[in-house]
């Protein structure tokens, strides 16, 4: 058996240590008072991180009393023992167990001080996991969570109980189809991005998430048409549509007050931008890119608070919007920065 323990004594100054395929690792312990950021990967044989140790009075000390940061990729058999410490703020797990990390990182029993700490985890990264995620409704500091390649078709119900969440990242999860219609619950959620997932459409209940302040869809094939409840997202001031099938957007949009930001950016099915689009009167950035728009509303020029307008890689606008000679110059000449490539 291979362990650290005769070795951490030599680095009282390490401040991030990164271990990857050491087939005969089985087990981290010692006492690292500095360390900081701690790597563990493609270790099958790992088996126990000690997170806590005796001293010659029998008194229990943190192992890793700085570490903020977690990273474990590709070790199945990894136990936290006793439990995770509490210093840590950044968690990343990928191509783990469920069952033997969930246990041991939140529900230790051992009756020292160190272990009665509450956990302080902000940012959560999981990453090609199938898993129910049952142990996340104790992390009530979580600001942050990510899922990366996930291969599950639902988001763990545990996470309604997440009431501090302000950004949640979806990438590359192929099963997701649907959002849950709990997903309104998280009230202090600002940022929601889903990249390269089916989704198919979008739950009412987000219309209650008074805090987002967020968008972003990139390549969501499925999602056709956004809800015409989108509008009463009133907090809503960007707003990102990349690869969209998109054909049209919900005319609620004109009530948005804060909208601050748009991109269309490859959304291949929008031919028109509706008239009422002059409502948005505090838009500030508009960005078309590879989209097959024909022209510009004539309400473009009631967007007084506009300051910057970017049209790339779209032909028939672009000759439109030709400054000082194009058919729809006049509704964009007021717009301070126009950009048209």
């Amino acid at each position: 058996m291979l362990n650290l323990t005769n070795y951490s004594g030599f680095f009282p100054s390490l401040v991030k240590l990164e271990l990857y395929e050491m087939p005969n690792l089985e087990e981290v312990t010692g006492h690292f008072p500095s360390l900081v950021e701690l790597h563990l990967g493609e270790m099958p044989n790992l088996e126990e991180v000690t997170t806590m140790k005796l001293d010659t009075e029998n008194v229990y000390y943190s192992a890793f009393p700085r570490l903020s940061k977690l990273v474990i990729s590709g070790c199945p058999k990894v136990r936290i023992q006793p439990r995770l410490p509490p210093s840590v703020v950044e968690l990343k797990l990928e191509k783990s167990n469920e069952e033997q990390l969930g246990v041991e990182f939140f529900n230790g029993e051992s009756s020292s001080e160190i272990c009665s700490q509450p956990l302080g985890i902000r940012v959560l990264k999981i990453s090609k996991m199938e898993t129910q995620l049952v142990w996340i409704k104790q992390l009530s500091s979580l600001t942050r969570l990510q899922f990366w390649e996930c291969e599950g078709n639902f988001l763990p119900e545990s996470m309604r109980h997440l009431t501090s969440l302000c950004v949640l990242e979806i990438y590359s999860c192929k099963g997701l189809h649907g959002l849950p219609e709990w997903l309104g619950e998280l009230k202090s959620l600002e940022e929601l991005h889903i990249w390269r997932t089916p989704l198919t459409c979008l739950p009412e209940s987000m219309k209650h998430m008074s805090s987002l302040r967020e968008l972003i869809f990139w390549n969501c094939e499925g999602l056709r048409v956004l809800p015409e409840w989108f509008g009463e997202l009133k907090s809503l001031r960007k707003l990102t549509i990349e690869y969209i099938p998109l054909t049209c957007l919900p005319q609620s949009m004109q009530n948005m007050s804060s909208f601050r930001e748009l991109t269309l950016s490859v959304c291949k099915g929008l031919r028109v931008l509706p008239e009422w689009f002059g409502e948005l009167k505090s838009l500030e950035q508009l960005t078309i890119y590879c989209t097959p728009l024909t022209c510009l509303p004539k309400s473009m020029k009631q967007l007084t608070a506009l300051e910057s307008l970017s049209i790339w890689s779209c032909p028939e606008l672009e000759r439109r919007c030709e400054r000082e000679k194009g058919e729809d110059w006049h509704l964009i000449s007021h717009i301070p920065h126009v950009r048209i490539l």
